[in-house]
């Protein structure tokens, strides 16, 4: 288990992301970043493995607190996210099969507001949901060649700041094979396909 904490509350460029704006609204050439992250991570594995029984279990939480304090104005995002995976090996005679289910959870809360005239704050939620199942196996052919190959399947729900909600599922596949046409000559290709579903947006955006 591993708990980190990380606090930063350095002067950056006004969009640190960009380095300097040219017109617009007069504005400084930095102000104070105020971010604050907390990770907590657990790691469950065993000694006890079998050809048939080799977990492992991961789960973590953290939380990024984001504020943009200015004189007329205050910009603040909380993101959270929840995650795991869990997954066994299973050891065959020529090769393994690791296939498990994973998840995440994310929200990320914004809150804007503007001193001089309220009806400019502004506030949103945006959440995301993903569950996910896999397989992966690597096998060895023969004593030059190899073998690897995956699926996953993944169920994928966003929920947008207004309300609105998108759900999909799609399937990820890979392959790779090896050949090693000689002791120093290995020759090697692969494919893959993956669906990558509706990512949660980063805060302030």
């Amino acid at each position: 288990m591993s708990y980190e904490d990380v606090r930063d509350d350095e002067a950056r460029p006004y969009s640190a992301d960009i380095g300097l704006l040219v017109g617009g609204r007069p504005v400084p050439d930095t102000r104070v970043y105020d971010l604050n992250r907390r990770n907590l991570a657990f790691t469950y594995t065993t000694s006890q493995t079998t050809e048939m029984w080799d977990p492992k279990v991961s789960l973590s939480y953290s939380v990024t607190d984001l504020s943009l304090p200015e004189e007329d104005q205050q910009s603040d995002g909380t993101t959270d996210s929840f995650s795991g995976s869990f997954q066994n090996t299973f050891t065959l005679p020529n090769g393994s099969v690791t296939a498990g289910i994973d998840f995440y959870r994310d929200v990320a809360e914004s809150d804007y507001q503007f001193f001089a005239d309220p009806s400019f704050n502004e506030s949103g939620t945006e959440k995301s949901r993903n569950v996910g199942i896999f397989a992966q196996g690597r096998f060895d052919l023969s004593d030059r060649a190899k073998l690897s190959a995956g699926l996953r399947y993944d169920w994928n729900k966003l929920t947008g700041i207004e309300g609105s909600t998108f759900s999909d599922s799609g399937l990820s596949a890979n392959v790779t094979g090896e050949f090693a046409v000689s002791d120093v000559v290995t020759l090697s290709a692969g494919a893959s396909s993956v669906w990558g579903g509706i990512p949660l947006a980063e805060n302030f955006i």
